[in-house]
Formats: structure tokens, C-alpha cells, sequence
């Protein structure tokens, strides 16, 4: 059939045309509308989709057609896009739109000057020379040449697949050019409409995912498919084709293509899922649940997964929000999953070919972004790890191994003290992160640029200070937890660096002095002492909390007042699970709080200046020291008395030891005095007086005696010095007010009530 659909009726044309447009067959005639200058795009753009549908009506149960175009302009160039539009998308059973052609009549213009008198009249003839066929560059595939690499695949669904590669793609609205896709490697792909079949040639994955809309080329892809097959598999394609066709905007058995491209290109599991164009942003919320239940049903839990995207298709906006959703799903799915993705760059195409471009290094990337995020806004060293292991498994070299395996390792011993607060590998893992070294890491760029990144971080965050720097870095650790929202760990961050920054400033000189210590014993011995640190807290809030009243600093009073709210309502929940029948704080009050005390803090550690901490801290005894002393001096009922030789044994000598060792007394050296006084005991429980000989055996005891008598307690002047002989005599039996005592009467009562200080003294030198 031919169609004319002009302004000229076929009955005037001339033999030639008429001869011509015959070999088409028939010639109807279809009037061109009559074009007011005055209608808008609007109508025009109705007129030629109602002129359009009545051509393609009129062709489409012919073989081959053709329609003659011609007249107004822009008229004429919509209606004529309008047909090759219908005709790019036509399936294959639609051959009459298939093969349709839209051209327009050439002719050769022929000028006759006729000559009267003095004017001359120029005459111009138009004479038919032929058709040229309109074309936009495009071109229908040609499907008896190409075949879908998928075909070529081999799935056994019986046997047992243990791991999964699913592809996502999207499907756009079809008539995609063919072209040979270039592999990233250089090689050629065989040639294809279809990116996604390129892909499936490389990677070959056993499950698919085709993303789409309703109008979406599901009939193109059906043809696709259908290539190679025996007939009866072929009608099938086109049974479906028909279907789609005839219910364009309800068409709804997505089932029916599932199964035909499952069985067709022999994959494991197809799965389709329609959304909307994503246009409006109701359109766009409706995404998550239909590609989460689509996802759900693909992936297996028991399989470690690969996803691999191809992005190359559909709407631009589509593959982003799909590729994020479905490494959120991923997430949630907790399995192992593995990302690739690849775009197959059409714009970019060459006589070469047309590049299929790998865009693993977007995926990389966002896998870094997502674990630096993690890691600074939860704290978590799980995602950087993961990164750092496939940097691992990247390497061959076991050298070049061994230096991704010590930066994984330094990040999960951060993550470990970083939970249970243990300041020692704290300050390491900082220092090791702070100072990270990537020139010579042999991870790739990406790698190296978030690594680079977390090291400035860490390096502003966390730059050592000269003075008090464990104290620095426990308050820019609450800092960093107060901005995480982990407000409970940074409570705990603070009351730490608190009681640390009072070790280090306020009470270390006191401290050094009551236990006798140097200061190279200090940090281990008093810092990182629990026990010490407890009783350091206690003094605090013992003082606070019966001082505050009489408090004049007003600084001291906010701390005060903001610390015991930290402690009452977010430490102790956080560390205890305590049952308060109060309403939860609100997170702005509770970083009001935190902040208050970290700023404060902040200001006394900058300054040389003290605000007050220095006045409540004036008196501080260590309470350690005092209850030793209560140890040694004995209570009423004797049992802690040395010269009782069970009372040692009586007592658990865990306590004992304790005790003992919280004021930097050793066990050994007090089981050591209480065997020189019961020997001093036995001597006199025979009524023999000590001998020369017996002194040389008791030397803790004479040093005891001697500070006795240098002390003045014993009414004797002080700094005289005490011979063996003067000892000897000394601990001789005496008569005092009429009560006959034993030298070793004596002594024991001294030990008991007077000497506790002076035998503190000799334990502790």
C-alpha cells in the first residue's frame, strides 16, 4: 500500500510517480490537513498523533508500505517523528509498522525563460525524479544476524549453585541501536542491542533482576530472547508481544515474561519489578517496597552474593536510586554481598566499538564513604575493615599483605579499647591512625584518599598536648561521642578524663608524697590504678557533695551541678541498666550537659590559671593510705594486730593483700616485721633479755625503735641517736606508776596506738 498524504490527489500526478509509488501496491489517498498559522504546538502535536494512529491503522496488516509526507513544515516534521517512533518500536509480528516507509517526493526544477518583445517571463517546471525515504539515524535490528550471548550459557537448575551473581539492570523503552561492546580488558563482546546482554556475556550470572516501567520495551526484549528458538518458543515470545500490545496501560502477567526469559536464556531465577517513572516524589516513595520485596525474593542468605549493576538503560535518575536502595537491602539482608557495575557508554562509541565501562571504582568508593561515615558517626571499624580486606585479597604478595594486615589489625585494636575504654590502646590506636603513612600502602587511590582523609581527622581531632595530654585526650573523646550521640559511652569518656586531669594536676604531688612514690611510678601505679582512681572520684563528689553551698566559684557550682545530673541520669544507666521512674532526657538537654562540664574542663586544662579545682582538692588525703594505716595499727578487738601471730592467717589474704598494696605496701615485708616482733615476743615469753646476737636478726624492729625515739613520742629528745646498747636497755622490764611492763609490753603498745605513721614509715622505705 501506498499512502499519500499530501495536499496533491493521486490523480493529477504524472506517469512517472504514479508508476513508482505502484510498486508499493495500492494508492490511497489521505487529505492533508488544512494548517492555521494560528494553532498552537498543542494542536498541532493532537492532529498529527490522530493522523498518525489512522496511517499506521490503515498499513499495518500490509507487508510492506509506504506513505507519502508532504506539506506544512512543522506539521510535517511532527507527524513524520511520530511515525518513525511507532516504527522503531514495533515487534516483530507487527511487520507492517516494522517495514513501513515515510518518504517524501524528489523532483528536478526545470527554469524556461519565454521571451515577449522586450520582457522576458521566467516558467519553472517541477519534474518527479523518485522518493526519498525520512530518517532519523536509527534503524530497526536487524535480528537475523545477531543472537543473545545468554544463549550460550549452560544453568543447570539441578544442580546445586553456591554462590549467586544476580544481575540488576534496567529496561528503557527499547530501539536500541546495535553495536560491538569493548569489554574493559579490550575485548570485543559479540555485537548487541543491549548492554545488559554484554554484561551477561562477561560475568555470567545466574539470576536476573530487570527493572521497568509499564511502558518499558518488554516486547523487544521477548524478541530479543525468542532469536534461535525452535518456532513453537517463538510464537510463545509473540503470544505474550500480542498481549502486551493490546493491553497497553493493564497489562499485568509479568509472570509470563519471567518464565519465557528463565527458560530462554536457561537462568536460574528471572525476577521483574514495574515502578513508576519516578517523576514525582509519591512515585518515588512507593520505590523502596517494591525493590525490597523484589530484592528479598532473589537473594539467598545462605549464598554469598554478587550484584552486579548495569546502569546503562532507563531513565538517569533510576539506576542511582536503585544502586543505593539495594546496598541498603543488602544491609539489612546481613549476608555476604559482593558489588560490581558496569555502563555501556553509547555517546562514546567509535568504528571500534562502544565501550563497556567498568564502574567498580564508583562502587569501591561508596563502600569507603559509607565506612568512614560508620566509622566516625558510630564508631564502628566493621565497614573499614571489610575495605581493607579486599584491598588484601587484591595482593598476591605476602610483603605487600602483611602491610594491609597490620593497618586492619591497628583499626580493630582501636575498635576494641575504643568499646571498653582502655586508655592505653586508645592512645595508641590514635597515634597509629594519626600518623598513617599511605605512600607506600599498596591499596588503590580510593583507598589511599579515605585513608588520608580519616588520618587529618584524627590528627586535628586528637593533636597531642604537652602537658596533661591523657586528660586532653579523654575530653576530645567525649567530644566526639557527644557529636555520635552515643551519649552514655561519652558521659563515661568524661568522668574518666576528669579524674584523670585531677591525677595529673591536682593530687599528684599529695599522692607522690602520702605513698612515697617517684614519679616515674606514677602513671602506672596511681593513673591507670583503678582502685586509686575510685577514690579520687569519691573524694570529689564526698566533697561536692556536702561542700557546694559554701562553694563561691560559679564555675565550680555549674560543673558540679552539670556532672552529678551526667552521673545520675546517663552514667550510671549506661554502665548499671539502673530502673529510674523518670522521663528520659531529651538529647538537646543532655548535650547542654556534656557540653557545659567539656567546655569548662576544656578552659582549666588551656589555662595556667586554676578555676577552683585546685580548693576543694586542698586537703586530699588518699583514703587508701588511711585505711592501711587503720590495717596497721590495729582495731579494738586485736584482730589486725601484728603481734597476734594468726591474724594474717585469719583474714582472707586476698583482702590482706589488697590492702597492702593499695599503699604500696608489700605482703611479704609486713609477714617479714611480724616475724622479727614474735621473735622479739618469744625471747621475753622465755624472760630472757635480748642479746647483741638477737638484734642483728630484728633490724626492721631497731629502725622501728629508733624513729620512735627521733620522733619525740616517747618524751625522749628528738634526733638522739639510739646505741644497741640503749635499745637493749630499753626493752628491758620496767616499773611505770606502780604496773610492772616488759620492754615488749611496750613495744606493743606503741605499735598499737602511737606508731602507726613511724610503722608505715619502715613498711614503705
Amino acid at each position: 500500500m501506498f499512502v499519500n498524504y499530501t495536499n496533491h490527489p493521486s490523480a493529477s500526478w504524472g506517469e512517472k510517480q504514479t508508476s513508482e509509488a505502484k510498486k508499493y501496491g495500492e494508492i490511497v489517498d489521505m487529505q492533508f490537513p488544512n494548517i492555521s498559522p494560528q494553532m498552537t504546538v498543542q494542536e498541532l502535536m493532537k492532529q498529527a498523533k490522530e493522523d498518525g494512529d489512522n496511517i499506521i491503522a490503515t498499513v499495518e496488516c500490509e507487508e510492506n508500505s509506504a506513505v507519502l509526507c508532504q506539506g506544512e513544515s512543522v506539521f510535517t516534521y511532527m507527524l513524520v517523528n511520530y511515525l518513525l517512533n511507532k516504527k522503531f518500536k514495533a515487534p516483530r509480528w507487527q511487520s507492517g509498522i516494522r517495514n513501513l516507509k515515510i518518504v517524501s517526493a524528489v523532483s528536478e526544477r526545470k527554469v524556461i525563460e519565454i521571451a515577449e518583445g522586450n520582457i522576458t517571463q521566467k516558467k519553472s517546471e517541477f519534474c518527479f525524479d523518485g522518493f526519498r525515504e525520512y530518517s532519523d539515524g536509527r534503524s530497526v535490528v536487524d535480528t537475523t544476524k545477531l543472537h543473545p550471548s545468554s544463549n550460550e550459557k549452560e544453568f543447570s537448575n539441578s544442580k546445586v549453585v553456591m554462590n549467586d551473581k544476580i544481575l540488576i539492570t534496567q529496561l528503557g523503552l527499547g530501539g536500541y541501536k546495535n553495536t560491538n561492546y569493548i569489554y574493559p580488558d579490550g575485548s570485543d563482546s559479540k555485537k548487541t542491542g543491549y548492554a545488559f546482554d554484554a554484561v551477561i556475556d562477561k560475568e555470567k550470572p545466574n539470576k536476573l533482576l530487570l527493572i521497568g516501567t509499564s511502558g518499558s520495551g518488554w516486547s523487544d526484549v521477548l524478541e530479543w530472547y525468542s532469536l534461535d528458538l525452535p518456532n513453537e518458543k517463538r510464537k510463545w515470545a509473540d503470544e505474550i508481544g500480542k498481549k502486551i500490545a493490546e493491553h497497553k496501560n493493564t497489562f499485568s502477567d509479568w509472570k509470563s515474561i519471567e518464565n519465557f526469559i528463565k527458560e530462554a536464556a536457561n537462568f536460574e531465577m528471572v525476577k521483574i519489578a514495574i515502578v513508576e517513572p519516578g517523576s514525582t516524589q509519591e512515585q518515588l516513595e512507593k520505590y523502596p517496597e517494591i525493590l525490597l520485596n523484589a530484592f528479598k525474593s532473589v537473594v539467598d542468605e545462605k549464598r554469598n552474593t554478587k550484584i552486579i549493576f548495569d546502569i546503562s538503560n532507563g531513565f538517569r535518575s533510576m539506576p542511582l536510586y536503585i544502586t543505593m536502595f539495594v546496598r541498603y537491602a543488602g544491609l539489612i539482608n546481613r549476608s555476604e554481598i559482593e558489588y560490581s557495575m558496569y555502563y555501556g557508554m553509547y555517546e562514546a562509541s567509535t568504528n571500534q566499538g562502544t565501550p563497556l565501562v567498568d564502574l567498580s571504582a564508583v562502587s569501591e568508593l561508596t563502600d569507603w564513604v559509607n565506612a568512614i561515615s560508620e566509622f566516625q558517626g558510630l564508631g564502628s571499624v566493621k565497614g573499614l575493615c571489610e575495605c581493607l580486606n579486599r584491598e588484601y585479597g587484591k595482593q598476591s604478595d605476602q610483603a605487600k599483605q602483611k602491610q594491609i594486615k597490620y593497618v586492619i589489625r591497628q583499626f580493630e585494636q582501636f575498635d576494641c579499647a575504643w568499646n571498653v575504654n582502655n586508655l592505653y590502646y586508645l592512645e595508641n590506636g590514635i597515634k597509629q591512625i594519626s600518623t598513617l603513612d599511605t605512600k607506600e600502602l599498596p591499596v588503590s587511590e580510593t583507598a589511599k584518599l579515605m585513608l588520608n582523609s580519616l588520618r587529618n581527622e584524627f590528627s586535628r581531632r586528637f593533636k597531642k598536648k604537652e602537658k596533661y595530654n591523657y586528660s586532653w585526650l579523654l575530653i576530645r573523646l567525649s567530644e566526639l561521642f557527644t557529636e555520635q550521640g552515643r551519649y552514655g559511652v561519652a558521659a563515661v569518656a568524661f568522668q574518666e578524663g576528669f579524674v584523670t586531669y585531677i591525677m595529673e594536676r591536682y593530687v599528684k604531688e599529695k599522692i607522690l608524697q602520702q605513698l612515697r612514690l617517684n614519679s616515674e611510678k606514677y602513671e602506672k601505679e596511681c593513673i591507670h590504678n583503678y582502685h586509686r582512681r575510685t577514690l579520687v572520684k569519691k573524694y570529689w563528689e564526698m566533697k561536692m557533695g556536702t561542700h557546694k553551698k559554701e562553694c563561691e566559684i560559679e564555675e565550680i557550682d555549674e560543673f558540679w551541678e552539670n556532672y552529678s545530673t551526667i552521673k545520675r541520669k546517663i552514667r550510671n544507666v549506661e554502665s548499671h541498666i539502673v530502673y529510674i521512674e523518670e522521663d528520659l532526657p531529651e538529647s538537646e538537654e543532655i548535650e547542654k550537659w556534656l557540653r557545659s562540664v567539656q567546655n569548662i574542663m576544656k578552659k582549666d586544662l588551656k589555662s595556667e590559671e586554676k578555676i577552683g579545682f585546685d580548693e576543694v582538692f586542698s586537703d586530699f588525703v588518699l583514703e587508701d593510705v588511711v585505711e592501711s594505716k587503720k590495717f596497721l595499727k590495729g582495731e579494738e578487738n586485736g584482730k589486725w594486730n601484728l603481734l597476734d601471730e594468726k591474724c594474717l592467717e585469719r583474714e582472707k589474704k586476698k583482702r590482706v593483700k589488697t590492702t597492702l598494696e593499695n599503699a604500696n605496701i608489700s605482703l611479704e615485708k609486713v609477714q617479714k616485721l611480724q616475724k622479727q616482733l614474735l621473735l622479739v615476743q618469744k625471747k621475753y615469753n622465755e624472760g630472757s633479755d635480748l642479746s647483741m646476737k638477737d638484734l642483728e636478726l630484728v633490724p626492721m624492729v631497731k629502725q622501728l625503735v629508733q624513729l620512735w625515739k627521733n620522733s619525740g613520742l616517747s618524751g625522749e629528745k628528738k634526733n638522739q641517736e639510739i646505741s644497741e646498747g640503749d635499745l637493749i636497755e630499753y626493752m628491758k622490764t620496767r616499773t611505770k606508776k606502780g604496773i610492772r611492763k616488759t620492754g615488749f609490753e611496750r613495744l606493743e603498745s606503741v605499735l598499737r596506738n602511737n606508731l602507726t605513721d613511724l610503722l608505715f614509715d619502715v613498711l614503705t622505705n
